[in-house]
């Protein structure tokens, strides 16, 4: 099921590459912001896949209204992700050594299961509140 996907990366990648060559600034601001909100939906919908034992297209929709009562707590957790994704590649870029970006690298794959953890919590704990999503 998740080749679907890894397939839909692949075009979105190729995508924002062509775009980003082709835009301006704002605009490219105003893209990632966009791309993101689709990369926390993916993340949703991977969730709802493994959680819920569903099919992809039943994880859509039920990813979907997943998403669109997200509690306070994961707004919480995505502006995390995103302030994390930002400091890690400004020092990254910052600073630019091999050994600095292999520690970074580490500790960002801790801090980002730590955050998405956080993001599959919010997840069960909106499963568990019995939300009429069926």
């Amino acid at each position: 099921d998740f080749i679907f996907f890894n397939i839909f990366i692949l075009l979105e990648n190729i995508g924002i590459r062509w775009l980003f060559a082709n835009i301006d600034f704002f605009s490219s601001i105003i893209l990632n912001i966009i791309f993101f909100i689709i990369f926390i939906f993916i993340i949703f919908c991977q969730f709802t896949i493994i959680y819920d034992d569903v099919i992809v297209f039943k994880a859509l929709y039920r990813s979907i209204r997943y998403f669109t009562r997200r509690t306070e707590y994961t707004m919480q957790v995505v502006v995390s992700i995103i302030i994390l994704n930002f400091f890690s590649a400004y020092i990254i870029n910052l600073f630019g050594s091999l050994t600095l970006f292999i520690i970074a690298i580490i500790l960002y794959n801790y801090l980002m299961t730590g955050l998405l953890i956080s993001l599959l919590i919010s997840l069960v704990f909106l499963k568990d509140k019995k939300l009429s999503i069926y």
